[in-house]
Order: C-alpha cells, then sequence, then structure tokens
C-alpha cells in the first residue's frame, strides 16, 4: 500500500490522532512509517514517569529522532531526581537542535535542593517558550542569555539569596512572563526594559509594594495581569494600588490565597431507638 497524498496532507491527519493511535501507523509501511515517527516525536507530552525516561534513553540513542523534536515537557515533580536522570536529559537536550519549546517541572523538594539549570547549558536550540523550575541564579541567568527568541517564560523556582543578573540585551522579545515563587528582585531583573504585555506574579506580604513596584519596569505597555495575593492583603487595596501603576491594564485577575480559615462542623443530630 503506497501513499497517494501528498505528504504534507498526511502530515496534518496524523496529527490528529491521539498519542496511543500512532504506533500503529507505523507498522503499515516504509511512506507511512517516515512521516508517523515525525509526528510521533515532534512534541512530547508530560509522560508517566518510566515513559519519559524510557523515551529519552531512545532519543540518546537515536540521533535521527532528536531532528524531529520541536516540543518537550517533562514533568518529575512526583520523584526524587538523581544525578544519573539529570545527566540523561542535559544528554538529550544537547543534541535537540531543533527543540522550540522545553518544560521542565521536579518535585519542590528537589527545586529547594541543589540547582539544576546546568542541565540547559550549552544546548543547541533556540527556545520560543521555557517553562523551568530551576532557581533564579547566575547559572540560569547564562542559560537565558543565550536564549534570544523566548516569547513565553515561566519561572517556577523557588525564591533564594543566590546572585541572579541579566544584562540588558538579554530576552529581547520576552512577550509573557509567570512567575510562581520568585521574588521582587528576580523579577525585577527579567522584566526591566523588555517588551512584556502579560505577567503573572505572585505578591509577598514583606515585599507588597516592592513587587507591585516591578509592574514600572516593563518596556512597553503591560495589557494583562495576573496576581497571587496573600489573605493579609484586600482585593480592593491591590486593585487600588495596581491602577496606580499600570492605568493601561486591560484584564486584571487576583487570585487571594487564603492560608487561615475557619471550619464549622455541621450539626450531627443523634437518634436513639
Amino acid at each position: 500500500m503506497q501513499a497517494t497524498l501528498p505528504t504534507e496532507i498526511l502530515v496534518l491527519v496524523l496529527q490528529n490522532l491521539e498519542l496511543k493511535d500512532i504506533p500503529p501507523v507505523l507498522l503499515t509501511n516504509t511512506t507511512f512509517y517516515s512521516i508517523a515517527v515525525r509526528v510521533l516525536y515532534r512534541s512530547i507530552p508530560n509522560l508517566p514517569v518510566a515513559r519519559s525516561i524510557a523515551c529519552l534513553k531512545v532519543l540518546q540513542r537515536n540521533a535521527t529522532l532528536t531532528t524531529f523534536v520541536r516540543d518537550l515537557s517533562v514533568d518529575w515533580s512526583n520523584i526524587r531526581v538523581t544525578a544519573n536522570l539529570l545527566r540523561l536529559l542535559r544528554s538529550v537536550l544537547q543534541q535537540l537542535k531543533h527543540l522550540h519549546s522545553l518544560s521542565l517541572d521536579l518535585s519542590p523538594i528537589d527545586s529547594y535542593g541543589a540547582p539544576h539549570a546546568w542541565v540547559f547549558k550549552n544546548a543547541p536550540y533556540s527556545l520560543h517558550a521555557f517553562n523551568t523550575s530551576s532557581h533564579c541564579d547566575d547559572v540560569l541567568a547564562s542559560v537565558l542569555e543565550r536564549q534570544p527568541y523566548i516569547r513565553d517564560l515561566s519561572l517556577r523556582g523557588h525564591q533564594t539569596n543566590a546572585p541572579f543578573k541579566l544584562p540588558p540585551f538579554a530576552l529581547p522579545r520576552l512577550e509573557s512572563l509567570r512567575c510562581m515563587h520568585a521574588g521582587p528582585r528576580a523579577v525585577a531583573e527579567v522584566i526591566r526594559g523588555r517588551p512584556v504585555e502579560t505577567m503573572s506574579i505572585s505578591l509577598h506580604a514583606d515585599a507588597t509594594f516592592e513587587g507591585l513596584d516591578t509592574l514600572l519596569l516593563v518596556k512597553s505597555s503591560l495589557r494583562r495581569l495576573t496576581i497571587m495575593a496573600l489573605d493579609d492583603l484586600p482585593a480592593a487595596f491591590v486593585l487600588t494600588e495596581v491602577a496606580a501603576r499600570v492605568p493601561q491594564l486591560e484584564s486584571l485577575h487576583i487570585v487571594v490565597l487564603l492560608s487561615q480559615y475557619t471550619y464549622v462542623c455541621p450539626l450531627v443530630h443523634v437518634i436513639s431507638e
């Protein structure tokens, strides 16, 4: 059986298949194999840990497959990673020349622990989207400095006192920034003088105004903003302070995190026989 449709059409058709439905296509014939294998490895989503590691090992051994990968997501947030596992990931990343989107999430314990941004260093790809739970330190800064095409950046690492300094020419195309745990110092370092239009930041109770003042550092007009606020920061207060700093804002989303609550036990009726 030979394919009669143009390759481009077959690619579009196979891209609409679920991941589990592509392997049978690989067994059809050589023509369909050459097309399906490109689709299969083009976008690698978050997989169960065992499958994720197996996939990385296959990529490590097969240089041809690594040329197909454009998007890679690795979610190891439910395990403790080892140095060998991180070295495996780094070995694969060093081969992904055409990667455009990269996401790596580690467990809170690993994120709090030793920095792991070294796995991204000196990689050959040019990212457009980057999501990492790595600490904001000089190693991560050097990685970001060498990725001028990033438009969407998500920093999920916890705040540390490690040095973190970006040169003015870094991240010239940055449009969207999400910082889950980074403090005002790291946020300011990333957005200062850059064309960010969409932001998501957390407000810490001991640095409320400092966090809000980072909004003034954006090069262009900030259009959309999401704020994660603590329960002792009233939404009305946050709204007023944001309006004073970015009056041109088009969309504002305030999430108030409740650290304290009162639980009232429902009445229990005891019926005796």
